[in-house]
């Protein structure tokens, strides 16, 4: 399971940024020798990838498996500027819950 593609990204990434792979992110986390905290080249992890594809069921799934919502902070405060220019609440809400540092 530490295979990786062009970018960097694991397999939990690619289940990350795909809606519908619930019940894939569940068998994911569920294993031992799956990195939940993986960066690809862009310095992402999984659960930063489902939040911005707006894939909350697989978010939800990493986050209470342990999951770190880590990526860089120039990344994560453009993250939150187009959260703030959109109204989106759901997503703000769930940055929040996933304990993201918004100082």
């Amino acid at each position: 399971m530490d295979a990786i593609d062009y970018l960097g990204r694991g397999v939990v990434h690619v289940v990350a940024h795909t809606q519908g792979l619930e019940e894939i992110a569940k068998y994911l986390v569920a294993q031992k020798n799956v990195n939940l905290d993986l960066l690809d080249s862009k310095a992402r992890s999984a659960l930063y990838l489902a939040v911005e594809s707006e894939n909350f069921a697989v978010a939800r799934i990493l986050a209470n498996a342990g999951a770190s919502i880590q990526s860089d902070n120039a990344r994560m405060a453009k993250m939150l500027c187009c959260i703030g220019a959109e109204n989106e609440i759901e997503k703000l809400n769930f940055l929040v819950q996933c304990g993201t540092n918004l100082e």
